[in-house]
């Protein structure tokens, strides 16, 4: 999605690529692009971020060598709930705006899910996050790159038991709160926009030590 389709103090703090070039471009081209793109615009321009629980500690205390990450430490920012009072960014699980459903892993109907899962299952108990394999599913750090396989975010993959289709999965409550985002109703919610539509989780500040 081009610039011009959104209102434009939707995009004033917007950075681009590294030439300053594609500015809002709804795509990793964009520096402020996703979670990581929230966080770092908050560090090097805005107030406030839309990011998950895990966006400040995936870059901070050392876990982001990048220039604009390098230096910074997790007890320099702050959750914001929607009672108007503060928390420690460890206290995501009392203090968030919506709580998101995990990531699925998604296969044909013809699939047998239970041999794909217990093929998953026993990767992890070799490679998984408490391994002391070299080879991590869940790390990809080796690598210098990220989410590579799986989100490195990513604990353990667990079965989704009787919960067949993405109804089951996101669950009534976080589907109304999507719906709730679209401008009409001829834009009804469908697998297609689904992930298209992912809200963040937490309200993030930073602050002076």
């Amino acid at each position: 999605m081009k610039q011009k389709e959104f209102p434009s103090n939707l995009c004033q703090l917007c950075k681009g690529d590294i030439k300053g070039e594609n500015k809002c471009e709804n795509s990793p081209v964009e520096q402020y692009y996703d979670y990581n793109g929230a966080f770092r615009c908050l560090i090097e321009a805005g107030d406030v971020a839309f990011v998950k629980h895990t966006t400040v500690f995936e870059n901070s205390d050392g876990h982001n060598k990048q220039e604009w990450a390098k230096d910074l430490k997790s007890s320099n920012f702050q959750l914001l709930c929607p009672n108007g009072a503060r928390a420690e960014v460890t206290q995501y699980a009392d203090c968030n705006w919506a709580q998101v459903p995990a990531h699925a892993v998604m296969v044909h109907p013809d699939t047998n899910r239970h041999a794909l899962f217990g093929l998953l299952d026993k990767a992890q108990e070799y490679y998984g996050k408490e391994s002391s394999s070299e080879f991590k599913m869940f790390n990809s750090s080796s690598y210098d790159k990220t989410d590579l396989i799986f989100k490195d975010s990513t604990y353990k993959i667990v079965p989704v038991k009787e919960k067949k289709t993405y109804e089951e999965w996101l669950g009534r409550n976080y589907i109304e709160s999507l719906e709730g985002q679209q401008c009409s109703s001829s834009n009804a919610l469908t697998p297609q926009n689904i992930a298209l539509l992912l809200i963040s989780n937490i309200l993030l500040i930073k602050f002076s030590a």
